[in-house]
C-alpha cells in the first residue's frame, strides 16, 4: 500500500504480505532475474513464478518487496534490474549471498531503514521515543505521526500488520535452541536490535555499544548518510554530534550509544587512516575524509565494509 503525503512523498506500509525477510530470498530474487535477462518483467508474476521460487503466490510477492527495499533490485517499466549492491553481495560471485558474515544483515538493515519512504521502519528506529513498547504502542504512534503529516486513507489495520511484520523481522520469536531455525526466520534477528521481555507483547530496543557493531557496517552507513546529507554532502568533515543524533544518522538508525559512536569513529580513523581521520574543529570533534565523499565508489565501500569487519 502506498499512502501519499501532502509533499508528494510516497510511503510504503505493506508489500511484505506480513512475511519477514528470509535468509535465501535476496539471492533467489537475483538468481531469478539473472535467468530472465531478455524479459524480467514478469519474473515475479508469470505462471511459473510459484515453481521458480518454490513458495506460494503471496511469498513470491514478499520476495519482490524485500529485494526492492533492500536495494538489491530495482523495478522499472521495462523490467527488473540487479543493483550494484545486489550483485556485489548476493550475486553468483557475491561476497555473502547466504548471510554468513555478521556485517551483511546490518548493510541490508541500513538500506531499508535509511529510506524514509519505508515509513514505520524508518521512524521506529529514528524517532520512536521509547525503548520499551508493545505492538499497539508503536502502531498508535505511527498512525498519529501519519495523521499529523496529513497522509490520506490511513488504515489502522494496515499499520498494525506492518508493525507486526517489523517486530517479527527483528525480534526472535522465542528463546531459541541451537537447532531452532524457526526462531531465526529473518536474518535481521541476528543483529539483536529488538528483544522480547516480560509480558507476551513486551519488546525493547537494545542500545548498541561499539563492540557490537562491525566497523565495516559503521563505515558503510556513515558514507551513505554523509553523501546524502543536505548539510554535509559537500564538506570534508562531519560533526560527531550529527552522526550520533541526527534523525537519519548512523547513531539513530543503528541505535548506537553516543560513546559507541565516538569509539567507532576513533577506530575508523585508526584502521582506515588513509581515508578517514578525527579532527577538532570549532571546539567540536568531527570525522574528516581525505577526498570528496562522492569520489568513493559503491564497490570500494562494500568491499571495504567486509575487509574492516573481518
Amino acid at each position: 500500500m502506498l499512502t501519499k503525503l501532502t509533499n508528494s512523498q510516497k510511503i510504503v506500509l505493506s508489500g511484505h504480505e506480513t512475511f519477514p525477510l528470509r535468509f535465501l530470498w535476496l539471492k533467489r530474487a537475483i538468481d531469478s532475474i539473472d535467468g530472465h535477462n531478455d524479459d524480467s518483467k514478469e519474473v515475479f508474476t508469470d505462471v511459473d513464478a510459484i515453481s521458480r521460487f518454490g513458495v506460494g503466490k503471496n511469498m513470491v510477492a514478499s520476495i519482490r518487496h524485500w529485494a526492492i527495499i533492500s536495494k538489491v533490485i530495482t523495478a522499472e517499466a521495462s523490467g527488473y534490474s540487479i543493483t550494484p549492491f545486489g550483485r556485489l553481495v548476493f550475486g553468483g560471485e557475491g561476497i555473502d549471498p547466504f548471510f554468513e558474515f555478521e556485517v551483511t544483515p546490518l548493510l541490508v538493515h541500513w538500506n531499508i531503514v535509511s529510506n524514509p519512504s519505508i515509513f514505520a521502519w524508518h521512524h521506529a528506529f529514528s524517532s520512536f521515543p521509547d525503548n520499551e513498547f508493545g505492538r499497539d504502542d508503536i502502531s498508535n504512534w505511527i498512525i498519529s505521526k501519519l495523521t499529523s503529516l496529513a497522509a490520506s486513507k490511513i488504515s489502522s489495520n494496515t499499520v498494525k500488520k506492518d508493525v507486526a511484520c517489523f517486530i517479527r523481522t527483528y525480534a526472535l520469536s522465542s528463546a531459541p535452541s541451537e537447532s531452532d531455525s524457526e526462531a531465526y526466520e529473518s536474518p535481521l534477528t541476528t543483529i539483536g536490535f529488538i528483544v522480547q521481555y516480560g509480558k507476551r507483547d513486551g519488546f525493547r530496543f537494545i542500545v548498541k555499544q561499539a563492540s557490537e557493531i562491525p566497523l565495516g557496517a559503521f563505515m558503510f552507513a556513515l558514507v551513505d548518510y554523509w553523501r546524502n546529507s543536505e548539510r554535509f554532502s559537500n564538506s570534508n568533515t562531519i560533526p560527531l554530534v550529527s552522526i550520533k543524533s541526527d534523525p537519519k544518522s548512523v547513531g539513530r538508525l543503528f541505535r548506537i550509544s553516543p560513546i559507541g559512536v565516538e569509539e567507532l569513529a576513533v577506530r575508523l580513523a585508526n584502521d582506515y587512516s588513509e581515508l578517514f581521520g578525527v579532527v577538532l574543529t570549532g571546539g567540536m570533534s568531527h570525522i574528516s575524509i581525505k577526498r570528496s565523499i562522492h569520489e568513493l565508489s559503491l564497490e570500494t565501500i562494500v568491499k571495504e565494509a567486509y575487509e574492516l569487519s573481518a
